[in-house]
């Protein structure tokens, strides 16, 4: 039996309505760390962008210049169905973008996805101007209802999929599993200047709430004073971790 691609693989995770919710927009905190960058004009490079719905209706409306790329080939035939420029990757993950032209990027839940999550590190720098800035995120494999599932049931979920992290984990795709101190050694090896930053704490971040929208709304509310504990300790209580890093 001939071994799926990655391409192949994410032609069917990026079907509308199978694992990712691709319509929402840019969520709170994406858009205060993007905001000070999404300027008229700025180019701005989405590497893993998917079919593009997630941001770029976002960052264009705000006249930014966006530049998607997936590997994909699916996802960027529907992303340009919506009139997004979006491009397929190479298949050793590098874009067709000139090196030093990119004002700014996002790579938003990608990394983990990846085989080689420094190939794509490297070819985002490639491509940002001197002083360019990286925003990305990945999962906090760490997070306290994950250790604690792990402790009592002895099962360890990727939590990449619901459809996946449970019943066929070795299926999931999510790959690559990082903390805060790893995600910061992770992006240090291209980049100096690195600030991690963690979202608030949230019992809607839990697998069990999040894709039912009115638990997830009260949970919200129900976390609302706690939401500073994820400052004080990200490893513990922080559900998704961003980092911000400025190409030297």
């Amino acid at each position: 039996m001939e071994r799926p691609t990655a391409a192949a693989y994410y032609d069917r995770y990026w079907q509308p309505g199978k694992w990712w919710l691709s319509d929402g927009g840019l969520d709170a905190i994406e858009q205060k760390l993007v905001a000070p960058y999404a300027t008229a004009g700025s180019i701005c490079l989405d590497y893993g962008c998917g079919d593009g719905r997630r941001y770029a209706g976002n960052l264009q409306a705000l006249g930014v210049s966006y530049r998607g790329f997936d590997i994909s080939p699916d996802a960027v035939r529907r992303a340009r169905e919506l009139g997004i420029t979006a491009e397929l990757l190479a298949s050793d993950g590098r874009t067709s973008l000139e090196p030093d032209s990119c004002d700014w990027a996002i790579c938003f839940e990608v990394f983990e996805h990846l085989l080689e999550p420094e190939v794509a590190l490297r070819e985002i720098k490639r491509v940002l101007k001197p002083s360019g800035v990286l925003i990305a995120s990945v999962p906090n494999a760490g997070h306290w209802f994950a250790r604690i599932h792990f402790l009592l049931t002895g099962f360890w979920v990727p939590a990449g999929s619901p459809g996946t992290s449970r019943k066929t984990p070795w299926n999931d795709p999510h790959i690559r599993f990082f903390s805060p101190a790893v995600f910061r050694q992770f992006v240090r090896q291209e980049f100096q200047s690195v600030e991690i930053i963690p979202n608030r704490f949230s019992l809607a971040a839990l697998p069990y709430i999040y894709r039912k929208p009115a638990l997830a709304r009260l949970a919200e509310i129900v976390s609302l004073p706690l939401g500073w504990i994820s400052r004080i300790s990200p490893s513990l209580f922080a559900s998704r971790l961003f980092i911000r890093a400025i190409k030297e």
